[in-house]
């Protein structure tokens, strides 16, 4: 039998320190908490988990996690998977784009210094899930986007700007958004960082 168990993860202590001011959940002092793995408790660690028995612990083996260059054929089999299970259309270029724009999307991520920053496969395949789900539903969705452009447009003056985006990129724009840039508080420099990777795929 093998199984793949997640280490723990403890929070940093400035997000500690954030998470109690808030007072969400923290009602209960950390001394005084029960819930507990070993002497730290659940509630300072990134995700739930349970102590391994005593008798498992000597049949652990420490893969260590994926580097950049694994975790991008990772990524690249996901959306290769989508498109050839017909949620995404065939399209030259598509794998290769939503590779890298994923790819730097995780980067970003993992580079922050907060929560953020734990990622994993799991937030590609959500990613590309909400991509899926948005381009399905573009024929009820591009007439309001039209319009917004429209009237964004009218009110900049600046309409060769705002020339609107095609189905397939715009959906992938939206699951970026739905699925990073949600989670962060200063979120211009992710739309930056996207962006410049979009024009330089654009030149390439």
């Amino acid at each position: 039998v093998i199984a793949a168990c997640n280490p723990y993860r403890k929070h940093t202590d400035v997000m500690i320190r954030k998470l109690e001011s808030a007072g969400l959940g923290y009602h209960v002092r950390t001394g005084d908490t029960e819930d507990r793995l070993g002497d730290i408790p659940l509630r300072q660690l990134v995700y739930r988990v349970h102590p391994l028995p005593d008798s498992m612990k000597a049949l652990v083996w420490d893969f260590g996690q994926l580097n950049r260059d694994a975790e991008r054929l990772y990524i690249r089999q996901i959306i290769s998977r989508h498109v050839a299970e017909g949620s995404l259309p065939s399209v030259a270029g598509l794998v290769d784009v939503a590779t890298d724009i994923l790819a730097a999307s995780q980067t970003y991520m993992r580079d922050r210094d907060d929560e953020c920053s734990f990622v994993s496969l799991r937030d590609v395949e959500r990613a590309m899930m909400v991509m899926v789900w948005f381009y399905k539903l573009h024929d009820v969705l591009d007439p309001f986007i039209q319009t917004q452009y429209e009237s964004l447009a009218k009110r900049t003056k600046t309409e060769s700007d705002f020339a609107p985006l095609d189905p397939l990129t715009r959906s992938l724009v939206l699951a970026l958004g739905v699925s990073y840039q949600a989670r962060l508080q200063e979120r211009l420099q992710f739309r930056e960082t996207v962006c410049r990777h979009f024009r330089e795929i654009g030149r390439a």
